[in-house]
Order: C-alpha cells, then structure tokens, then sequence
C-alpha cells in the first residue's frame, strides 16, 4: 500500500464531501491545469519573454564607465554616495467560485555605494514576501501558499547631469522568477499532507514593468549635504486568472541617495 503523503492527501480530498473536492479541484487547477499557461499577462512562463526594457542579458558597461562588482566601487577610498532603491509590491487575489482569497507582499531591496560622476553598480537584489489568507480552505483542512524567490543580479547606472540631478537606470539581468507551492494539511489527519508546486510565477517582474516613472528613465535629486529620495508608484491594476480568478496588484517604492556613508549618514536617510 502506498503510504505517500500526496497519494493519501489526494484520497483523503476526494473522499470528503464535494466542498472539499471544490477547493482540491481548485488548488490543483492554480498550479496543474494546462489552462494556466493562457493567463494573461501572468500566463508568460519562464522561458518566455515579455521584457519592455527592465530585463536584459547580462552586458559590458558602456566604455568609460567603472564597473562596481557587488555594489562596490573598486578602489574607492571613501564612497561620496550611497543609493538605496526600496519597493513593496502586493498582489491582493480574489477566486471566483469561493470566498478564499491570499494577499502576497513583496519586498524588493537593492543599491550600492557610487563614487564616481558616472558609475556601474552591480549586485544581487534581495526580494521578500509574506503571503496571508488561503489558496483553500474546508471543514476538514486548509491550503495555504507559500512564494519564495532567489536573489536576483542587477545593474545600476548612476550619471550625475547637473549638480541638482542624476540619471538613473535600473536593468535586472535575470529574469526574476517566483516559486508558488501549495501546502495543503487535514484536520481529520494531521499527518497527512498534500504539497504543489507550479511552474515559475512572474507576478513582481510584470509588476515592475508598470512602475512610474519607469525603472530605466529616472532622474533623481541631488544634494551634497541632505539625502534626497524620488518615489516612484505601481499604479491599481486588475489581472484576471481565467476561470479562476482575479488579482489587484499595486506597489510603491523610493530612490534614495545618501551624500557620505557611515553611522551618520544612515540616520538621515529619506525614507518611503
């Protein structure tokens, strides 16, 4: 006898009565249907590509430019300053046929220190999420989301043009990439356990296509002695999951340039 926990979750979902065969069907139906790849615009598998400019390959900096692995700027004494670019993305995802909802925060961090009129940063940007509510939920049992994703490598390009002002263009050069998993449990078992996994979601990369002003055009203020911040937004949008259901995605983020570094200088920093 198979003593699986996907094989006696399965036969403990379809065993109960028809609302849990409701929420299984539909659990199974956000990572397993084939339907899933006709989502738009979260339909875009990962080896598809939808970029608009904030993702590139991996590419030399322009001569001339210094390049700052890590987000270092190689042989730089003293770092003039330091850029921060910080975003909260949320995905607020309502189903059809079912009170069950789940809200996903996404939390993007990335920067470095720049020490050159014209410099290149590069590093790996750190993305957190916290995920609530239920992708499911039953008398008998419960599933919940759970959305991980790797550090992601950047390229920030930072160019003083006045003594006010900097452009600054921001360029992913992977495609950020979400793991959605399914935890289902049962109360009647609690031993027993049904985990899914789906393909690559790409909810804050299309996200982040959306930002205004846009990730690759932004012109930030500049000061020698104050830290000065540009924020940028994710304007509401609706993305509906057919047959399943729809999502609210919006999000808000900063650019802040801090003029010096050390202890001081992170009390003043501008904050969202």
């Amino acid at each position: 006898m198979i003593k699986s926990a996907v094989f006696l979750g399965v036969m403990l979902l379809l065993s109960t009565p028809s609302l849990s065969q409701d929420a299984f069907q539909r659990t199974r139906r956000l990572f397993d249907d084939p339907r899933i790849g006709s989502r738009a615009p979260v339909a875009q598998r990962a080896d598809e590509t939808f970029d608009e400019g904030l993702f590139e390959d991996a590419r030399e900096p322009a001569p001339g430019l210094p390049e700052a692995p890590d987000g270092k700027q190689p042989g730089a004494p003293s770092p003039q300053r330091r850029l921060t670019i910080d975003a909260v993305v949320v995905v607020d995802y309502v189903f059809f046929h079912s009170p069950d909802r789940f809200k996903v925060k996404y939390h993007l961090n990335l920067g470095g220190d720049v020490s050159q009129e014209i410099s290149v940063l590069k590093g790996s940007a750190k993305i957190s999420t916290d995920v609530s509510g239920y992708l499911a939920k039953w008398s008998e049992g419960e599933c919940v989301l759970r959305v991980s994703i790797a550090e992601v490598p950047y390229e920030i390009t930072f160019k003083k043009s006045s003594e006010n002002e900097a452009d600054v263009e921001v360029k992913f050069t992977q495609p950020i990439l979400e793991d959605w998993e399914s935890l289902c449990t049962f109360l009647d078992d609690p031993n027993a356990k049904l985990n899914t996994k789906g393909n690559p979601e790409k909810w804050i990369a299309i996200a982040l296509e959306k930002a205004s002003p846009s990730l690759n055009r932004l012109v930030t203020p500049l000061s020698t002695d104050e830290p000065t911040s540009l924020k940028f937004t994710i304007p509401k949008h609706t993305v509906k999951d057919e047959n399943i259901g729809s999502a609210e995605v919006d999000g808000t983020g900063v650019v802040t340039i801090q003029p010096g570094t050390g202890e001081a200088a992170t009390e003043k920093s501008a904050t969202p």
